[in-house]
């Protein structure tokens, strides 16, 4: 069964930031501590400038950075949307993707359920 969920981008945003802050030790130590010094890595200068502002500004500041982080495409109509309405079943883990709809997308569903003659 399907499990649906209203989801939107500030949110969405903000438990990114949180994944990267809780496993940057280890995805530093993996990929870059033999190229550049942790300081290196969270300067201004640091060679992945998104990671650098998600482990050292606001959240603010990091949408304000980089706003695309908190749109989602709809899965219907492709329109990047802040809120959305996100499917929470077994085809993420299988498939690596759920089906995300925008409210608009939600409505013309909605109104096609209306008119199932039972």
């Amino acid at each position: 069964m399907l499990k649906w969920e209203v989801k939107n981008g500030d949110d969405e945003l903000k438990n990114e930031i949180k994944r990267v802050k809780n496993t940057f030790d280890e995805w530093y130590k993996s990929h870059w501590e033999n190229k550049y010094s942790r300081e290196q890595m969270l300067s201004e200068n640091s060679p992945v400038e998104r990671v650098y502002y998600k482990m050292t500004k606001t959240f603010e500041e990091v949408k304000e950075k980089y706003p695309d982080e908190t749109l989602r495409a709809c899965s219907s109509c492709g329109k990047h949307v802040n809120k959305w309405v996100q499917s929470l079943s077994s085809f993420y883990d299988e498939y690596g993707s759920d089906i995300l709809l925008c409210k608009e997308c939600v409505e013309k569903l909605n109104n096609l359920v209306k008119n199932i003659d039972d």
